[in-house]
């Protein structure tokens, strides 16, 4: 007997969602740290690769989001690690896939309608798609939530055009 699918997930943090207007360019890790799938990156200030934001990030230096690599098996990145408690990450100086334009699925903080601008939260480098008090969240130009969240926290975002590269 067959089963009724009803509930729909829109895919997990990173991964591309839509093929034919997506441009993706490998940058070098050189923020210390790893980053998560999903997540913005800047050009760090010497031009030598991609970053997170922090404090001495230049906002007007964003790149794009970071992209999960659909071919990595299994093995290489096991589904426990598709979690906001345990992302898989591209590790410090490793090469990063990052979407410059096109659309993807994030995670996302509130409720968000279907257009509306995404900013990143200082205090913890999520995403939100309310504005918050002066210097609090740093909107992300030409971004917008093309796909509401499903019940996971998972939100399509769109990057409706390229920003620096």
């Amino acid at each position: 007997m067959g089963k009724v699918i009803s509930v729909f997930q829109n895919g997990y943090p990173g991964t591309v969602s839509r093929q034919k207007d997506d441009v993706i360019k490998s940058f070098k890790n050189s923020g210390g740290a790893d980053i998560p799938f999903g997540v913005p990156v800047y050009l760090n200030q010497t031009g030598g690769g991609v970053e997170q934001l922090s404090n001495t990030t230049v906002t007007t230096n964003f790149v794009g989001f970071t992209v999960r690599v659909a071919d990595k098996t299994p093995e290489t990145y096991p589904s426990g690690q598709f979690t906001s408690q345990q992302p898989a990450s591209y590790k410090d100086k490793d090469p990063v896939d990052v979407l410059v334009r096109g659309s993807m699925i994030v995670e996302i903080d509130g409720n968000c309608r279907i257009g509306t601008p995404v900013y990143v939260r200082r205090s913890d480098n999520k995403l939100v798609c309310v504005q918050g008090e002066s210097n609090t969240t740093v909107e992300l130009p030409g971004v917008f939530i093309s796909k509401v969240k499903d019940a996971e926290g998972m939100a399509e975002i769109v990057i409706s055009k390229r920003n620096l590269i």
